[in-house]
Parts: C-alpha cells; sequence; structure tokens
C-alpha cells in the first residue's frame, strides 16, 4: 500500500532530500497509527533521511517550528 509523508525539505540547488517532516495528529496514537510510522521511520532510517515528527500543536509556533527543522538540518 501506498505510504507518503506531510513534507520533503529537500536542497534548493540540487532537489537532494536533507529532511522528512509528518505532523503527527492524533491517528498517530492509534494502534495503526503507531504500526505505520514505525513502518516510515525504518524506512527513512535505512535511508540515511532524518525523519521530524511534530505536533499540530507546534505548528502554531513558526520561530519554535523553525528552531525544530534547523535542528535536525545541523545534525
Amino acid at each position: 500500500k501506498a505510504k507518503h509523508v506531510d513534507f520533503l525539505i529537500c536542497d534548493k540547488a540540487t532537489f537532494t532530500p536533507l529532511l522528512v517532516v509528518e505532523v503527527d495528529d492524533p491517528c498517530h496514537e492509534t494502534p495503526k497509527g503507531k504500526k505505520r510510522d514505525r513502518l516510515v521511520n525504518f524506512v527513512f532510517r535505512k535511508a540515511n533521511l532524518p525523519i521530524l515528527h511534530l505536533t499540530d500543536e507546534s505548528l502554531k509556533d513558526l520561530s519554535e517550528l523553525k528552531r525544530s527543522i534547523y535542528k535536525e538540518l545541523e545534525n
């Protein structure tokens, strides 16, 4: 079955993927959602591509959102 992520941040010159961003809404707390998240985390870990999980609430504070993204990109 098809899977998707919410956002993919890429290098603007090469379009090389740099960071996957997932916004975890309440469905991520269900058994099915947790199973899907384990699979997605595994796939991106194998691809050496970091994944940042955010909550709906964290999207409300733009400066905190930017800090979270930049922190992940620095690693």
